[in-house]
């Protein structure tokens, strides 16, 4: 199955957002395409709606089936005829490739060493943060190194940190109460401070961390400054913190 490209992807949806703005407008079009609105989330804004459809019509190949609905209700519309066209003739999609020839693809310089630095309390906020930054590792931007799980063979844990910590270029501190209550954690923080390294503060949830002096001018990521468990979507969240690691990267 192919599926759109991100750019056309966004374009499609703004269209139709703008073209079919209300849930009854959605609603009719899935009627006629005989999707079933259970598969839909038809309560949020017209974007949200939209993405649920859009989604579905990607995954299921319905692409040219939407825009000959669309081209009918609104004939000649420009933005359209040409979306509809580049998926005719295959350009809308993503190109099918390998994964060695995705990475290097993307490699356009050497990647980011990325130390990320967690409570294993917080094992399941990590591994949420690590699937949506393997997205920047796959496009040769950065390489991860995680504290609980990348110590390899029987070397000291803490001098294998260190080591680490020292070979890095930022380092993500997963914020929680459980961070400032894990020594590892705190003494790894400390020495990322005392080697001059950008730390970024992740903040997961509500804690007094920005009491900790060498935080305390830092500007954490969500960029609202709110705590993943505050966002009613913890996917968007995770999301805007990825954006805002690779922002990082790209200033580099």
């Amino acid at each position: 199955m192919q599926h759109l490209r991100s750019d056309y992807y966004m374009d499609i949806l703004q269209a139709m957002s703008s073209l079919y703005p209300v849930r009854e407008d959605i609603r009719g079009l899935a009627i006629r395409l005989d999707i079933p609105e259970a598969r839909l989330d038809l309560t949020g804004k017209g974007d949200n709606m939209w993405d649920s459809l859009l989604s579905y019509v990607d995954e299921k190949g319905l692409h040219e089936d939407l825009l000959k609905l669309a081209l009918g209700d609104f004939p000649g519309h420009k933005y359209l005829s040409s979306a509809n066209n580049a998926i005719r003739d295959k350009t809308a999609f993503i190109t099918s490739l390998s994964y060695n020839d995705l990475i290097q693809q993307n490699r356009s310089g050497p990647a980011k060493k990325i130390f990320l630095i967690y409570s294993t309390s917080d094992i399941d906020w990590a591994n949420a943060l690590k699937s949506h930054l393997k997205l920047l590792s796959l496009n040769g931007k950065m390489k991860l190194f995680d504290m609980q799980a990348d110590v390899i063979g029987s070397l000291d844990r803490q001098s294998f940190w260190l080591e680490n910590i020292g070979g890095s270029d930022i380092i993500l501190l997963s914020i929680t109460a459980n961070l400032f209550n894990d020594d590892n954690c705190m003494a790894l923080t400390f020495s990322a401070h005392e080697m001059r390294k950008i730390m970024v503060p992740v903040l997961f949830s509500d804690c007094l961390w920005a009491r900790i002096r060498i935080l305390e001018n830092i500007q954490p990521l969500p960029t609202n400054y709110k705590p993943v468990d505050k966002w009613a979507h913890k996917n968007e969240a995770l999301l805007d913190i990825t954006i805002g690691i690779e922002k990082i990267i790209n200033q580099w």
